[in-house]
């Protein structure tokens, strides 16, 4: 099997593959580095084994879906829309619509309602319901994709809406909670469950501003941009109880086998602001708190595993590996939101 088409950015030990038709990009560990670099040397050399295997899967990232018919797939114009609202998660204000699923719009409705706002949009998203259980999003009446699955729907709709919400273009969209406070701006990521939202509530009670949640746009400064979206929490969290009183934007949701409540928080930043510390938070009812300092590589591939996305053009690739070099990263392991308190106080302070 001959190698892929595609560009191939060293980071450390590790490499960024970016696909040239998707735009997808892959993080390559030592081995898999050295096999693409290999196979790129020499591409009229055939590929086996392992090798082979990795350009097989670089290759389906590659692989643009097969463009299905429409005129079976969309519902009747009539559809009403169970959400239709204008709403400015960032600069620009998009009309945000959810047809032919109550369910993606209840899930859709509470995240976004600190962003709702009045006066004309600038564009136009949407997300479709399709006949056979699959959803489809559309841009100004251009056909973007077809997913299958709620919980892909709901997060992919997200994060286009403050995508085109952006005034610029960013070079990632990571998946955390900022805040600003003290010790400046600290970006918490994670994978759902980590603890991020909950720590947040935390700061936020203690006086911290919020700036993202869950949706936080990198741009090619190393600036993250605000995100007016409401703070999640979960069933079980130690700050639902303090941070609940007057601020739900919507009753209890049961969503992938939790309990989510979402608020409105008393404060959202307005201006982009520079991270000072990325923090990747662990909580272990079992752990022993403590506050391991990451190299760039250890942040890059714990990023890559909480999620987010991440912009497949080399200068933006760049750009996030340039930030991840020089931003301070811990991980904080902790069993409750006061040892975690703790450690944070004692973080060096950083630029402001």
């Amino acid at each position: 099997m001959r190698p892929p088409e595609g560009e191939l950015v060293p980071f450390r030990d590790l490499a960024i593959w970016i696909a040239p038709r998707t735009g997808r990009v892959a993080l390559l560990n030592a081995p898999a580095r050295t096999i693409a670099e290999r196979c790129g040397r020499h591409p009229k050399v055939p590929c086996d084994g392992e090798a082979a295997k990795l350009m097989q899967r670089l290759r389906l990232l590659d692989r643009r879906p097969v463009a299905r018919r429409r005129a079976r797939l969309e519902p009747a114009p009539a559809t009403p829309a169970a959400l239709d609202l204008v709403c400015r998660p960032a600069v620009r204000p998009v009309r945000l619509r959810v047809v032919g699923s109550r369910r993606l719009a209840r899930l859709v409705a509470p995240v976004v309602a600190p962003a709702a706002t009045t006066g004309e949009p600038e564009e136009e998203l949407l997300a479709l319901r399709i006949a056979d259980g699959r959803y489809r999003l559309v841009l100004n009446g251009r056909h973007l994709q077809d997913l299958r699955g709620l919980a892909l729907a709901r997060s992919e709709l997200l994060r286009l809406l403050v995508l085109r919400s952006c005034s610029g273009r960013p070079a990632a969209v990571l998946h955390g909670t900022a805040v600003l406070g003290p010790a400046g701006c600290l970006l918490l990521c994670g994978e759902s469950g980590s603890g991020k939202s909950t720590l947040a509530a935390e700061l936020l009670g203690r006086g911290h501003v919020l700036l993202a949640e869950d949706y936080a746009p990198l741009d090619g400064r190393g600036r993250l941009h605000p995100v007016r979206f409401a703070l999640g929490l979960k069933s079980g969290s130690p700050a639902l109880a303090a941070f609940a009183a007057g601020r739900a934007t919507a009753p209890p949701l049961r969503f992938r086998g939790r309990t989510v409540q979402y608020f409105r928080p008393d404060r959202i930043a307005s201006r982009p602001a520079r991270v000072d510390h990325l923090l990747f938070p662990v909580f272990d009812p079992g752990a022993e708190p403590q506050s391991l300092p990451l190299d760039p590589a250890q942040a890059l591939r714990l990023c890559v595993r909480s999620g987010g996305w991440y912009r497949g053009e080399r200068r933006a690739v760049e750009a996030l590996l340039s930030w991840l070099s020089r931003t301070p990263a811990t991980l904080l392991l902790y069993p409750c939101t006061a040892s975690a308190l703790e450690l944070l106080a004692h973080l060096p302070r950083l630029r402001r």
